[in-house]
């Protein structure tokens, strides 16, 4: 464990030292790195070298490429977890469980996944705003939820991080995910597909949500659904994660 746990700081201050060239909000980046460095301590992580974690890598460029959207330092860290989870960190670090790629049927709904997260960033869901609407997405445990008397704003504890879930910018992040899919070659629809499959209730942080799935049937309505060969990559990655957890 330690050595991956190593291999992944040592990462921090490269990704960092981009990270500030790249628009963030003020104290983005050093409560992004302050998350990263409890997430590695806490979290079984796979090595940046990892072939799953250099498979995902190479998706979020191809995503962040073709959407124009590569001057943020995109950077996505693997964890071993069989709960499908993936969530953004701020600052462009992303996290996905080996959970969510078990999840994913296809190249389309995995590469919906990370653009939903990709979608949180783009939002400018890390920048503090006016204090009744604003939520940081994942910070410590339950300070933030005092600022809303919002019913439909969740909290989901992770470890010693809290991730808050507000359905008005799960819907932003989604809009934003279309769009990415879409320019990147990718079925719109999959994100439509992901969000009617996921489950509702139990740990992953994000959960099946009707209000959510209207809003992207209604952004869909007049969006062509398009057929793609799945890459040799994803293959390959998908039998490599099933051969692991064979040995589970």
């Amino acid at each position: 464990m330690r050595p991956v746990l190593t291999a992944f700081s040592l990462g921090l201050a490269v990704w960092a030292a981009s990270a500030e060239t790249a628009g963030f909000c003020e104290g983005e980046s050093a409560r992004a790195r302050a998350n990263a460095e409890r997430i590695a301590e806490e979290w079984p992580l796979r090595s940046s070298g990892d072939a799953l974690s250099r498979y995902t890598q190479s998706l979020v460029k191809r995503l962040a490429r073709s959407s124009q959207r590569d001057r943020i330092p995109w950077r996505v860290a693997m964890v071993h977890d069989r709960a499908p989870n993936a969530f953004a960190a701020g600052a462009g670090s992303l996290y996905l469980t080996d959970g969510a790629l078990e999840f994913a049927r296809t190249e389309s709904e995995l590469a919906a996944i990370l653009a939903h997260e990709m979608g949180h960033q783009i939002s400018g869901h890390f920048c503090p705003r006016e204090r009744s609407g604003f939520f940081s997405w994942l910070f410590g445990r339950s300070d933030n939820m005092a600022e809303t008397s919002r019913t439909d704003v969740r909290q989901k504890d992770l470890g010693s991080i809290s991730l808050v879930i507000d359905p008005v910018k799960e819907q932003e992040a989604d809009r934003q995910a279309v769009a990415i899919l879409r320019e990147a070659g990718y079925d719109p629809h999959a994100m439509l597909d992901v969000a009617r499959r996921l489950p509702s209730g139990g740990r992953p942080s994000h959960l099946q949500d009707p209000r959510r799935i209207q809003s992207l049937e209604a952004s869909l309505a007049a969006v062509l659904s398009i057929e793609i060969a799945e890459s040799q990559a994803f293959q390959a990655a998908k039998r490599d994660l099933a051969a692991e957890m064979s040995g589970w």
